[in-house]
């Protein structure tokens, strides 16, 4: 699977709710490969006064995803990032509710 443009080496993230929705601020096409919770998730961004908070966004989707892909390749130090790709969409809970949203092959 390539995002537009043929980018072969690119993982496309988007963000659902806690209730496994599709987020109202999150990417939704056909070009997504997967989703991954992005909403009310509590941040190590410090805020204001030096306290931690909840965020929501696609910037908080993507460290589920590339956590996941850094622990795959500790597992498999010899797989390289399309095998590793691969290996995560194979993995990914299909959500019939969610199939609109994500291309995950």
């Amino acid at each position: 699977m390539s995002a537009p443009g043929g980018i072969s080496s690119a993982i496309s993230v988007g963000m659902t709710t806690k209730f496994d929705t599709v987020s109202s601020i999150s990417n939704s096409t056909s070009w997504l490969a997967l989703l991954a919770p992005g909403a009310s998730i509590n941040s190590s961004l410090p805020l204001v006064g030096g306290t931690f908070g909840v965020m929501s966004g696609t910037s908080m989707a993507t460290p589920h995803v590339a956590g996941a892909l850094a622990l795959l390749k500790q597992k498999f130090p010899d797989d390289n990032y399309r095998a590793l790709i691969n290996r995560l969409l194979s993995t990914v809970d299909e959500l019939p509710a969610l199939n609109h949203a994500v291309h995950t092959n």
